[in-house]
């Protein structure tokens, strides 16, 4: 997303975000019915007319979709739409049913992933579904994913499983989501049955059973496998994106599993789901229906809902869920104290000071400069000597590789020639690199590796910033927030980016004599609160100490955070 560079207050300085992103799956939404004006018209037509009216395709096209970004939760409606022409009208739970697959020419497709086994791609279908009332439309993205050992490499069988209907033996998944991705809930059946769950495995922790002996509060010797589930996108066979949305956890006691069940889909040859086949989906967050439940064995089971009577599966939740973010708690590392080593190690490390000290060195009022920050391998601290580039105006691009060739980014330095401090696109570059693809693809290790040292650096003629990530989790809610408002076509500026340059503002009429980088500072520790540390070293100094905001006199001030040596 290219915006100008600009110098703070007027403007924001910024890094141009380079990221693939996603968009998700597909709708809820609740609007009024128009009345028709037409006896003559057909309800698939007004079904049609709601649809295109509630969730419109931006005039800008898809062929932007795969290298802009969007981030946070995305929009797969500009890319994946129903198909019209191949409708199913019926009437279920006293609602009108409009059934339809995704329009073939989006060149659509999904997978489930769960822990490491994977899906296959073959075996999955979606559909959408338009529910009414009479009083208001519904839309759904419905995915039905098959396990092989009920496809048996007869792909023929999907076909059978539909909304309404299902095969009597049909193994596998069905999930539900809105058109702006927010994944909303999911059954698994196995042989046909509605699988239920455990309270062991729909809670995430370390420890769930605990026992009363001899008046001491004792834990019982029971591990617990938490299982990540994420969906993986494709456009016309290419890799796009994944979404997590949800983790599932099962208690095993002894080697055996107490939570979940067992079994579920072969992982081999037909890419099944492996163990975690038979585990339902983690639970929506606003459940259609109250939940039963019972205390069996020491285990509670609740049970979703029972089995629909007519052959179909169970229907969407019709709230949306919040979007979904995997958090993870603040490790006593990420303190900007305990960060402050780390930073200071890299920007004395020869490579990256000699980086830094060309891009001082060539930066101009008319563009900027940058260097990426590659490791040599994940598991050592050796940089690759990658070059220094121009931008183009004022703007520079950063680029990101995670392979042993050209290196694994840890990092970008760039220049802001008006002494201003780091953006929010500069932040938000962290976070959209999280999901490329490269990274993704690499796996679990090579993802904490970038969490865990992952910065942003800005040098000035003034002094140099880095800033580093504190707690991801509040990083995508802020990120979220950031791709939530349109940006103004006049001032490049979306909601997060007026509040952000106001609070700068704010900032320099209360301190009238302060540098533009402090009222920056202000601004982004203002915005981003404790989901990041900034750091800062004065001109020609290695030596960062972490900032925070105080207040002397009833005015705001930018401070530096004493740590103990």
């Amino acid at each position: 997303m290219e915006k100008p560079y600009f110098k703070f207050p007027d403007f924001i300085p910024r890094i141009l975000l380079v990221s693939i992103t996603i968009v998700t799956i597909i709708i809820v939404h609740s609007c009024r019915k128009e009345n028709s004006k037409s006896e003559t018209v057909s309800p698939v037509s007004l079904a049609k007319t709601w649809y295109e009216s509630a969730y419109p395709v931006s005039s800008s096209g898809n062929s932007k979709l795969l290298t802009q970004s969007i981030g946070g939760v995305h929009d797969l409606s500009q890319l994946a739409k129903p198909d019209w022409l191949h409708t199913a009208s019926y009437k279920r739970f006293n609602k009108d049913v409009i059934e339809m697959p995704v329009d073939p020419a989006a060149k659509f497709g999904s997978d489930l992933k769960i822990g490491n086994k994977q899906s296959n791609k073959a075996y999955t279908r979606s559909f959408f579904l338009m529910l009414n009332d009479g009083q208001k439309y519904e839309a759904y993205m419905m995915t039905i994913i098959a396990d092989s050992d009920y496809v048996k490499n007869d792909l023929s069988k999907l076909a059978h499983n539909t909304y309404r209907k299902h095969d009597a033996d049909f193994s596998g998944k069905v999930l539900y989501f809105t058109p702006k991705g927010q994944y909303l809930n999911g059954y698994t059946y196995q042989n046909g049955q509605l699988v239920t769950a455990t309270s062991s495995a729909q809670q995430t922790g370390n420890q769930v059973v605990q026992s009363v002996n001899d008046g001491k509060l004792k834990t019982d010797d029971m591990a617990v496998q938490c299982t990540d589930w994420y969906l993986d996108f494709y456009i016309d066979g290419q890799f796009w994106y994944s979404s997590y949305f949800g983790t599932t956890c099962t208690g095993i006691s002894g080697g055996v599993s107490t939570g979940g069940g067992g079994g579920g889909g072969s992982s081999g040859g037909g890419g099944g789901t492996g163990s975690a086949g038979s585990v339902p989906p983690p639970p929506p967050c606003a459940p259609s229906a109250p939940i039963e439940s019972s205390v069996t064995g020491g285990h509670l089971t609740i049970n979703n809902l029972p089995t629909p009577p007519d052959g179909g599966y169970p229907p969407p939740v019709n709230s949306p869920c919040p979007p979904v973010v995997k958090t993870d708690s603040i490790p006593a590392a990420a303190e900007p104290c305990a960060q402050k080593v780390g930073v200071i190690a890299r920007a004395t490390n020869t490579i990256i000071a000699a980086q830094n000290a060309t891009i001082l060195g060539d930066s101009t009022s008319t563009n900027e400069y940058g260097a990426d920050q590659n490791l040599t391998s994940i598991t050592g601290s050796t940089y690759k000597n990658t070059p220094v580039t121009s931008g183009t105006g004022n703007t520079w691009n950063p680029t990101f590789t995670w392979d042993s060739t050209a290196g694994y980014t840890v990092g970008w330095t760039h220049d802001h020639p008006f002494g201003s401090a780091p953006s929010p696109d500069d932040v938000f570059v962290m976070m959209t690199n999280l999901t490329n693809p490269a990274l993704i693809s690499a796996g679990a290790q090579s993802i904490k590796v970038y969490k865990s040292n992952v910065s942003v650096t800005v040098v000035t003629k003034t002094g140099n910033y880095v800033v580093t990530v504190k707690d991801w989790g509040a990083l995508q809610t802020l990120y979220t927030d950031f791709n939530s408002t349109q940006e103004d076509p006049t001032t490049h500026l979306n909601a997060f980016d007026t509040d952000f340059v106001s609070k700068g503002r704010t900032y320099l009429t209360a301190n009238p004599l302060a540098s533009e980088g402090d009222a920056g500072i202000y601004a982004l520790q203002t915005k981003f609160g404790a989901s990041i540390n900034i750091f800062h070293a004065p001109k020609g100094s290695t030596t960062y100490t972490p900032l925070t905001v105080t207040t002397v006199d009833s005015k705001p001030q930018v401070a530096t955070l004493p740590c103990l040596q």
